[in-house]
Order: C-alpha cells, then structure tokens, then sequence
C-alpha cells in the first residue's frame, strides 16, 4: 500500500491537505506533488477513517486538516 503519510522532506509525494465533508460523508486529498483523490464513504467507514485520520495526523503533524463549512 502507497505511503500518503511521507515526511515533507522526503522525494516523494506526501499528503498536504485533508478536507472531511460530512454532509457528503467524504473526503478530499491533495498531494504535495498537485494531486487529488476524493474518497467517498458510507457513515459507519467515514467515522472510522475520521478517527484513524486525526490520529495519525496529530502524530504526524505536516498536513492540514480542514472541514467543508455546511451551508
């Protein structure tokens, strides 16, 4: 499995940015390298990836998490 967890100073591309929907139950991905995946998920697996997320991030702690403000 592809490491999107990588050190800003490695040469490869890392993970900067995570923004969570919950409205849309989803999340989008963006790359240090211009990339962008959107992972979109059902309740039960969004909350499950919503808490691995955030504690890995807080370990991590060079990527930006950010929520989609509901309208």
């Amino acid at each position: 499995m592809e490491n999107i967890f990588q050190s800003a100073g490695s040469d490869e591309e890392y993970l900067t940015r995570f923004v969570v929907n919950p409205m849309r139950k989803c999340f989008d991905l963006y790359g240090s390298e211009g990339s962008h995946k959107t992972v979109e998920c059902d309740a039960d697996k969004f909350m499950e990836i919503l808490t691995f997320t955030r504690e890995i991030l807080d370990e991590q702690g060079n990527c930006e998490m950010v929520y989609v403000n509901p309208l």
